[in-house]
């Protein structure tokens, strides 16, 4: 893989944590999830972390290990999202969530497969795991406040 296709995709995963951050930050002004704005700060410097690994990858100094295995509680591959965020109300915003995080782990498990070097591939291992967490996290209290009320 040449210098420049790698540094296209580290940008381009980089960018995609940068939108998850303008999201996070989005939910955090709407009323459904006043009393979460902890978490999801949280959530927002994780994703502020994510950048800094991925920086770090282009010098190769990140070093992973011990991925934790992460509940999928399957939710998020039957959604499918066609509003506006205006439009939205809680339970379209978890649906929004989950298939943003799930459309994460999923890029980061290709990444992954791209790279033969195994620290690279780790890197990427570690991040999809990350993401699967997030998704993780929405699908709970989508479980807990949406299904559980149905």
């Amino acid at each position: 893989m040449e210098h420049q296709q790698y540094k296209q995709i580290i940008n381009s995963a980089i960018k995609k944590e940068e939108e998850a951050i303008v999201f996070y930050k989005m939910l955090k002004t709407m009323i459904p999830f006043k009393g979460k704005e902890e978490l999801i700060s949280e959530l927002i410097n994780m994703e502020k972390g994510h950048i800094i690994v991925l920086e770090n990858l282009c010098s190769k100094k990140e070093q992973i290990h011990n991925l934790a295995k992460i509940e999928n509680l399957g939710i998020a591959d039957y959604l499918k999202i066609e509003q506006s965020y205006e439009e939205m109300d809680y339970k379209a915003i978890l649906e929004l969530a989950m298939k943003k995080e799930d459309k994460a782990e999923k890029f980061y498990m290709k990444m992954a497969d791209l790279f033969e070097d195994d620290d690279i591939k780790a890197v990427f291992l570690k991040l999809a795991n990350e993401e699967a967490k997030h998704k993780n996290y929405f699908e709970k209290i989508y479980d807990d406040e949406i299904l559980k009320e149905n």
